[in-house]
């Protein structure tokens, strides 16, 4: 329900206080606004007169932002001093971008052209002129130029969505460092960054984007009920009579007649029907509960119930008491049986809170109404004078449509905010899941902030979501809610399916004819361009419990495609209690709020249903559960071949899922071609109507109104020879080795992952500049988008090392990497070693019995001194004996349990700690661990090249033979790793000096590694998916966010390093290979 005032004062609340200072400036008098993005389109900003102009001075933060000047006279007018303008079907506009880019870019650091993925990715967005200094093709082409502290990486741009002058583009980029820089390339060469300085690119904190919803939400699917007319409790599913009292003039000067009953503009039959259809019908929360096994089948995942609070109407918008909730509902009790029930079943319960306005009854109001300038709430409101009036001129100020019993809140008070902030943490604590702000749009953003950090406080896993009419949710979703009702997107839909006029039903041949699915797609297709989501961010919906239903409007036929669409499409679905059962009205004229009769008593008498309406419903949301890419994946809208713009096609991709949903809108069959840039089959997973699927035509025959749900994969041949992958996989790649191939049918066999570059110590000699790297914030992190794309990869390898980089327990995304790796390889999978290298610190034995049960089965520990004083000294935020008695205890939980963990110590000495290795052999033996790894430094600091030893310089020698002699006797494996001999098992003869090292590595890494075929079987991964054969060192072949693994291994740098391995077994190993 919202309430639009058409100009309003500027008030210190609605400042960006730590925004830019903005004036903007017309000529002309008195009576002039401001309308647009800096607040929205409905709500126009009073301009101050100064002498021959008018002005406004704002705050606003970096973006883009599309204004226009209104005259008193309705005149809409652009900015004459402002050449920048942003057309859109014909509506142009005057447009500013605060903090970003000049022309020919429309760009600013800020969402919806710049925001954190759900998978950890980052999404960047420009739009480019079109025509642009008569660049002709070049308008086409853009490349973002980016760098997170490895140097200038370019990604070409895609155009995603179009404008009247403009093109949307967008790119994907795998950073992942705290900081990173980026700037665009035009088609000419040209460097564009900030405006005034287009070649200082633009710096971006990873920690001040907005963090992802949590991930209950993104998999949400939300029901929507009217707890007054879901479900009666304790009645088997039939409803009470509904008696409503006979309505005269006298109650409603009282205020007591139900809302919107227009006093003084109808006759006294009609406010009795009109009293009778808004009565209260005796829904209440036990209803509630027993309607869950109801909404589970369904695959309802979240309820939202609108208001629960005392309230004096059916619906309760006109709230009381928001600390209480209804005793006509069951009360508090009610709610928290509701709540366990609930979430016994999996589902989360949201709360409806209204903000905006109250009911006269609320104990504020009734102390204005009573005390009238003394009581201290006076300023809670908006008086206009006292004392007060009954009617439809009251003397305040009151929600719109004549609803004169609920005064509207001055919500930037501050104890207005006060008290409604205190609201959501009450009821966050009473353990709801989240709420619903209704007409958020109508109130500061600074009082959204106030709520949403509050319940974050609280409940850190709580979403908060507003109903936000205008079309730039970005300005709510960027700087307060977790997510916001897309208006816009259901208006895209009734262009696709309400004929022009709105007149009648579509499919049953009355009305016009609506607009072509080549119009619905464009505007979904920018309505996914102005998100900063990919659908989490925004709630996806076919009406609200404010609007006639989609089947009341268009029909049975139109309105099932239209709730499929919604049910498959990347945004947060909500569907509206009813629908799935076809519930609807024969009254779709009926107007904003007062759609009653699509607000009658749900049935739940089965033969009244429309079972074909449920199963489609229910199967929809089935695939939805059961698939990532339906679940959380993209998004992309598009027309087809032969559809006659009726047919409408959403494409959902995540990772190399890919699904197609197509929809006829349309009483004639429609027979199109299957979109080429897919896999080559095609199977059918869900039809609705008739459809004929010929996928080795290459086509689909959709009858009328039909739709149809298709998976595009591999064909069946390619899928059975990945599927074997996962038992052939080592004797493919060793048969393209013996072979002398170049590329190979084959998948790394050992993969090594860089899971952090980030590190909780500050080492002296660390050879991957860790330390440096987290304190400058170029440390990067693998994010989930890797683990989608290794998948295969996971599916087959025999080995997985964590080795290179900073600390892997330090990094949240461990943890999900081990689980995603235990997922592709799924039950009953070839077994496979993994080996995680740790400075200590973060072993505790709840992490190792974690850690382990996913498959770490190798563990080395990072010790650089025997003695506190040596190591601590070196390893700057160690200590030794917290890690000491950390190795102890997973000692014995290991020899308690049995569980097969092979761990060892790895020692770096030099100047200062060789006379220390007898000692740690000592302290090896002492712990019981398996083995001990002995190395010099690497001179890659200046502490290390102080410290270095030469492998063969006499003190390091007779320090090893001293650790030899303390370890005599002992089953304790010594890795000496000093000056690692030449060689590879092929040419490994037993009692040599190679074969001892050989042997004793293997031991220790848990692996056996030729070096003849490690271009063939090890990949190295870097946490921005760039992939390198054999060693981190040598070139990447590519990164996996531009190919799959498949194509980077044979690509032309792993042929170049294979070619190199082939000439080694050649010469080396004296192996006859072509």
């Amino acid at each position: 329900m919202t309430t639009r005032l058409p100009i309003v004062e500027r008030g210190p609340s609605l400042d960006e206080v730590d925004g830019s200072l903005v004036v903007f400036r017309h000529r002309g008098g008195r009576g002039l606004a401001l309308f647009g993005e800096v607040v929205d389109w409905r709500t126009g900003l009073a301009m101050q007169p100064r002498g021959d102009h008018a002005e406004l001075a704002l705050r606003l933060r970096p973006g883009i932002y599309a204004y226009k000047f209104r005259t008193p006279a309705g005149d809409w007018q652009l900015d004459a001093d402002n050449p920048r303008t942003r057309s859109v079907d014909g509506q142009r506009n005057s447009v500013l971008v605060v903090g970003g880019s000049a022309e020919p870019l429309l760009h600013a650091p800020a969402s919806p052209t710049l925001w954190l993925g759900e998978d950890g990715r980052v999404c960047v967005r420009a739009g480019l002129r079109r025509g642009w200094a008569g660049a002709g093709a070049g308008d086409a082409r853009l490349t973002l130029r980016w760098d997170e502290g490895e140097g200038p990486r370019d990604v070409a741009m895609r155009v995603v969505a179009e404008e009247d002058e403009h093109r949307i583009f967008e790119a994907w980029l795998p950073t992942s460092a705290r900081f990173f820089d980026y700037v665009f390339v035009l088609a000419d060469g040209r460097v564009r960054g900030q405006a005034g300085a287009p070649g200082v690119g633009f710096r971006v904190d990873r920690r001040r984007l907005r963090a992802p919803a949590p991930s209950w939400w993104r998999e949400a699917v939300v029901y929507t009920l009217l707890v007054d007319r879901f479900r009666a409790g304790g009645r088997g599913g039939t409803w009470p009579a509904r008696i409503v009292e006979a309505v005269d003039a006298a109650e409603l000067r009282a205020g007591q007649a139900p809302r919107h009953i227009p006093f003084g503009r109808v006759d006294v039959d009609e406010q009795r029907r009109m009293a009778w259809e808004q009565g209260r019908a005796g829904g209440d929360l036990e209803g509630v509960i027993e309607g869950l096994d109801h909404l589970e089948a369904l695959g309802v995942t979240v309820l939202h119930l609108t208001p629960i609070f005392e309230a004096r109407s059916a619906h309760r918008y006109d709230v009381v008491d928001m600390l209480r909730v209804d005793p006509a509902l069951g009360g508090e009790a009610a709610l928290r049986r509701l709540l366990d029930a609930a979430h016994a079943r999996g589902m989360r319960v949201l709360l409806d809170v209204t903000v905006s306005h109250v009911h006269r009854d609320f104990f504020a109001f009734a102390d204005v109404r009573a005390r009238g300038r003394d009581s201290p709430y006076w300023d809670w409101f908006h008086i206009q004078r006292y004392p007060f009036d009954e009617g439809l001129d009251p003397g305040y100020l009151s929600y719109a449509k004549g609803a004169w019993q609920e005064p509207a809140l001055r919500c930037e008070h501050p104890g207005v905010v006060d008290y409604l902030v205190g609201v959501f943490e009450h009821w966050a604590r009473f353990g709801v899941d989240g709420f619903r702000v209704d007409a958020a749009a109508d109130v500061p953003l600074g009082l959204l902030r106030r709520v949403r950090e509050a319940v974050a406080r609280i409940a850190p896993q709580a979403v908060v979501f507003g109903e936000v009419v205008p079309d730039n949710l970005q300005r709510w979703t960027a700087a307060a809610l977790d997510a916001a009702t897309d208006f816009p997107a259901q208006q895209a839909l009734y262009a696709w399916l309400l004929p022009r006029g709105g007149e009648g039903k579509g499919g049953e041949g009355k009305g016009g004819e609506p607009e072509g699915a080549g119009r619905a797609a464009s505007l979904l297709a920018r309505r996914r361009a102005s998100r900063d989501s990919l659908g989490a961010g925004s709630l996806a919906f076919t009406a609200t419990h404010d609007q006639p239903r989609l089947r009341t409007l268009v029909g049975r036929a139109p309105a099932l495609l239209g709730q499929l669409l919604v049910l498959l499409r990347a945004s947060v679905p909500a569907l509206l209690y009813g629908d799935e059962l076809g519930m609807h009205s024969d009254e779709p004229e009926r107007g904003f709020e007062d759609v009653w009769p699509d607000r009658g008593e749900l049935s739940w008498d089965p033969e009244r249903w429309d079972a074909e309406a449920l199963a489609l419903h229910r199967e929809a949301l089935a695939l939805r559960r059961q698939s990532a890419a339906l679940r959380e994946g993209d998004e992309q809208f598009f027309t087809l071949e032969g559809g006659e713009d009726r047919v409408l096609g959403l494409r959902r991709t995540s990772g190399a899922e890919i699904f197609e949903l197509l929809l006829n809108a349309s009483d004639e069959p429609r027979s199109v071609a299957l979109r080429e840039d897919a896999p080559s089959d095609a199977v059918l997973r869900l039809r609705h109507g008739e459809v004929e699927l010929a996928p080795e035509a290459g086509r689909v025959t959709l009858g009328p109104w039909a739709a149809a749900l298709l998976e595009r994969r591999p064909s069946a041949a390619v899928l059975a020879v990945l599927d074997a992958l996962r038992t052939t996989n080592a004797a493919r790649a060793e048969a393209s080795f013996r072979a002398g191939e170049l590329t190979t049918l084959a998948l790394p066999r050992r993969l090594y992952l860089t899971v952090t570059e980030a590190c909780n110590l500050r080492c002296d000699h660390c050879i991957t500049h860790a330390p440096i790297k987290t304190r400058e914030g170029r440390a990067r992190t693998m994010q989930p988008w890797l683990h989608e794309a290794l998948e295969d990869a996971f599916a087959t390898a025999e080995y997985f090392g964590f080795t290179h980089g900073g600390e892997s327990l330090v990094s949240k995304q461990f943890i999900p990497l081990l689980r995603a790796i235990a997922r592709a390889r799924g039950p009953g999978a070839q077994p496979f070693d993994a080996h995680l290298l740790s400075n200590g610190m973060r072993l505790d034995l709840a992490t190792v019995e974690t850690i382990h049960g996913l498959g770490i089965n190798s563990l080395a520990v990072s010790l650089d001194g025997a003695s506190a004083a040596s190591n601590d000294g070196l390893r700057r935020g160690a200590k030794l004996d917290e890690i000491l008695a950390k190795l102890r205890a997973i000692v014995a939980w290991r020899e308690r349990t049995g569980a097969d963990l092979r761990l060892g110590i790895s020692m770096v000495a030099g100047i200062e700690t060789v006379a220390e290795l007898p000692a740690m052999g000592r302290l090896a033996r002492e712990l019981g661990v398996d083995w001990l790894k002995i190395e010099e430094f690497y001179p890659a600091t200046p502490r290390a090249k102080r410290e270095f030893l030469e492998p063969r310089d006499p003190r390091f020698a007779a320090g090893m033979d001293a650790l030899r002699a303390e370890l005599a006797g002992s089953s304790l494996v010594l890795v000496d790793h000093r000056a690692v001999p030449a060689g590879c098992w092929c040419r490994a003869e037993p009692g040599t000096a190679l074969r001892e090292f050989l042997e004793a590595d293997a031991f220790a890494n848990r692996a056996r590694f030729y070096a003849c075929r490690m271009a063939y079987e090890q990949a190295c991964v870097e946490p921005d998916g760039r992939v390198h054969a054999v060693a981190y060192e040598a070139p990447a072949l590519g990164s996996l966010a531009e190919a799959s693994l498949l194509e980077l291994w044979n690509g032309p740098q792993a042929q170049h390093a294979r070619r190199a391995g082939l000439a080694w077994a050649r010469s080396q190993c004296g192996l006859a290979i072509p």
